[in-house]
């Protein structure tokens, strides 16, 4: 919480945090990222889950089946890779495989009342929904100002998730795909 200070504008939202009375389960707005996330994860799965279930009747709809699968499995990534970063534990390699992360649900169960995984487990999963969105998203080429996921986004994301995972060389090696592709300059302050 350092330097988390209310201006006069703050219309007394998240005021625990800013009387130092912590981060309680009873917030309103920690819970509803939470479920907020969840929520998505939620559709995401469904939609992941239901795509097996189509047969498309040409080359056009497998084309935009391929691409709503990527685009599914990217929010997955997305949402999961917020949720570890804000309710459990900084990815350490010494000790993800026993740190508790967030619970990892990958199917539509109403009744399911998922543990936490470990936060290794959450990064591979957040992983294999990254390959799975580089594979469907691939030749989806990104533009500045983009409002479609597309394959730029998915190399954008594995390099902060890398950063995070503490894998230096995998985020370098993905933000230079990024940096050196052209499409999107970086801010020089001179």
């Amino acid at each position: 919480a350092d330097q988390l200070n209310a201006s006069l504008d703050f219309g007394n939202r998240s005021g625990n945090p800013h009387r130092w009375e912590g981060f309680l389960a009873e917030d309103g707005i920690l819970n509803t990222i939470w479920a907020n996330h969840y929520r998505a994860i939620t559709n995401a799965n469904i939609m992941i889950d239901g795509f097996t279930q189509i047969n498309p009747a040409n080359a056009t709809e497998t084309a935009q089946l391929k691409r709503y699968k990527g685009d599914a499995h990217l929010a997955r990534a997305f949402y999961y890779h917020d949720l570890v970063k804000r309710f459990a534990k900084a990815y350490n390699p010494a000790t993800a495989s026993n740190d508790p992360g967030v619970p990892l649900v990958l199917t539509y169960d109403v009744s399911g009342q998922p543990a936490r995984a470990s936060v290794k487990a959450v990064y591979d999963q957040i992983l294999l929904d990254l390959g799975e969105a580089k594979t469907s998203l691939a030749g989806i080429t990104g533009v500045q100002g983009a409002t479609r996921f597309t394959e730029d986004v998915v190399t954008a994301l594995e390099a902060r998730v890398k950063l995070n995972m503490e894998d230096w060389a995998g985020a370098k090696t993905a933000a230079e795909q990024l940096i050196n592709g052209g499409k999107y300059p970086l801010i020089n302050s001179e």
